[in-house]
C-alpha cells in the first residue's frame, strides 16, 4: 500500500489511506456483522461444552445461550460424563488408606 500526502485534498486521513469496505471485500469478511459464539458450528460448540471446568460453568453457559442449550440437549450424557471425568482426573488419585494394626503395649508393635 503506497502512502500519499493528504494535505489539501479535502478527505480525511483515514478515508484517504484506507478504504475499509474495499479492503474487507478483498480479504473476504464484512465489517458490519459482529462475531458471535452462536454462529459457530455444532462440533465447535460441543468441544467448548465438553472443555468446561465444572458443571456450574455448564449450567451458566446453557442458561445464557439457547443455541448451546440445544447442543447440550442433543449430547447431554457425553457432555456431563466428559466434564465429570475430567474434573475427577484433575483432582488426582485418592490416597489409599493403610490398615492400622492395633498396638498392644504388652506385646509391642507388630
Amino acid at each position: 500500500m503506497k502512502i500519499k500526502s493528504i494535505r489539501g485534498r479535502g478527505m480525511s486521513a483515514l478515508g484517504r489511506l484506507i478504504d475499509l469496505d474495499a479492503m474487507s471485500s478483498r480479504i473476504g469478511f464484512t465489517t458490519t456483522k459482529a462475531a458471535s459464539l452462536d454462529a459457530l458450528p455444532v462440533d465447535i460448540k460441543l468441544i467448548i461444552l465438553t472443555d468446561l471446568d465444572s458443571l456450574d460453568s455448564l449450567l451458566s453457559l446453557i442458561l445464557a445461550s439457547r443455541n448451546f442449550l440445544t447442543v447440550f440437549n442433543a449430547y447431554r450424557s457425553t457432555i456431563v460424563r466428559t466434564i465429570t471425568v475430567t474434573r475427577l482426573s484433575r483432582a488426582g488419585p485418592t490416597p489409599k488408606r493403610q490398615k492400622r494394626m492395633p498396638v498392644f503395649p504388652e506385646f509391642g508393635p507388630p
